[in-house]
């Protein structure tokens, strides 16, 4: 959609929303008084794998705050995975923000049966779909951003912090709307010692000298966000001719034709590791000297657990997306005039905000990374 088109739309649909609020019974009360009693908690995040790894420090946050109360995440299909193990979080539910119409009408049924006291609705843009969810439980709190008209569907409505944060630090500003303050908690994700074990046992299999394993993970959501078959096929090329160091291609089952496409392009034989199993990329990436990928949900689970990163950042507004830490390298064309333009398809064709990170550039700070004796992981 054309951006000035698409801001009409938004403003006219904030002016609607306005209108109707009084008819809603969502006037804004902030959080009532006897918050400290809080029992049942849901926080949603029904969207991608990053985001969810960004909503951690949140769930320990709230726990902290309040070690009684029962917390829920309603999450996606595609991101539960990831928390199954999290000892801060007590149940899990899943919907799709694709639902249908009778499935999503099953789901608000099954959530006000709950009888949640707080609903957390964490999402910083435009689109009202969690926003109308989170009323519809009929919570007597209900937390969330500001944003072209969202906030009528909440109790407790925040203003987006200027200029924003990282998206943990945006997270735990929302969280102080229901007296929890707090900050310098770090993404984590918790894996069974099987699953890691399994891990274990594959990278001694390909790695049986003991050579350092890197991880290459070329997937990214949008074509604006990938560095580029060449790129990783030319720096496994450089890679290999490391003494000590193993190149690993890493994906899922979306990711086969960037992979088929690597690996078309080197001349000696690279590992590949292709799995639909979340929890068992995530053992895999525990596993790893340190990760190269793009600004996506790989970079985030890597930085959740430990792994030192490399990764290539083009559109997306960088404060939002850096890793926290000084293990990772954030390569990124700065001095572009269009950078941090936020779209998924390049406007003026040339996606020059990839092409000027090259593989030698990225070589360089991966070889930084590894003798840094703080990120020093061992494989």
């Amino acid at each position: 959609m054309n951006p000035q088109i698409k801001l009409i739309y938004l403003k006219l649909r904030a002016a609607s929303l306005a209108a109707i609020k009084p008819f809603l019974g969502s006037n804004s009360h902030g959080v009532q008084q006897g918050a400290h009693r809080f029992r049942k908690i849901i926080f949603i995040r029904t969207d991608r794998i990053g985001d969810m790894v960004l909503s951690t420090p949140a769930f320990k946050a709230i726990k902290t705050a309040f070690p009684d109360a029962a917390l829920t995440v309603l999450a996606s299909r595609a991101n539960y995975p990831l928390i199954q193990s999290d000892p801060y979080v007590n149940e899990i539910l899943v919907h799709d923000s694709s639902a249908g119409l009778k499935e999503t009408a099953r789901m608000v049924r099954r959530l006000r049966s709950r009888r949640f006291d707080v609903v957390i609705d964490p999402m910083t843009g435009y689109d009202a779909q969690t926003a109308f969810l989170s009323y519809l439980t009929q919570a007597e709190t209900r937390v969330g951003f500001v944003g072209f008209g969202r906030e009528v569907f909440f109790s407790a409505p925040v203003q987006l912090p200027e200029p924003k944060p990282g998206i943990v630090d945006l997270h735990l500003a929302l969280l102080t709307r229901m007296g929890i303050h707090c900050s310098g908690i770090e993404p984590e994700l918790f894996l069974r010692e099987e699953e890691m074990e399994r891990a274990r046992r594959w990278v001694r299999r390909v790695a049986p000298e003991g050579e350092r394993i890197i991880g290459l993970h070329p997937g990214a959501h949008y074509a604006t966000q990938r560095w580029g078959i060449r790129n990783y096929a030319a720096l496994a090329e450089l890679l290999m001719k490391n003494i000590g160091v193993k190149p690993v291609v890493l994906g899922g089952p979306a990711d086969i034709p960037l992979v088929k496409g690597i690996l078309s392009r080197t001349n000696a034989s690279v590992p590949v590791m292709l799995s639909s199993d979340l929890r068992e990329s995530m053992a895999l990436i525990s596993q790893l000297s340190a990760l190269v990928c793009n600004n996506s949900g790989p970079l985030h689970i890597a930085a959740a657990l430990k792994v030192p990163t490399v990764s290539f950042m083009g559109p997306t507004v960088k404060s939002l997306w850096t890793p926290a830490g000084s293990c990772h390298r954030v390569l990124r064309a700065d001095d572009l005039d269009c950078i941090g333009c936020n779209n998924g398809v390049c406007r003026i064709g040339t996606l020059e905000c990839m092409q000027r990170l090259t593989p030698e550039i990225a070589r360089e700070a991966l070889a930084e990374l590894l003798n840094q004796s703080v990120c020093r992981k061992a494989a």
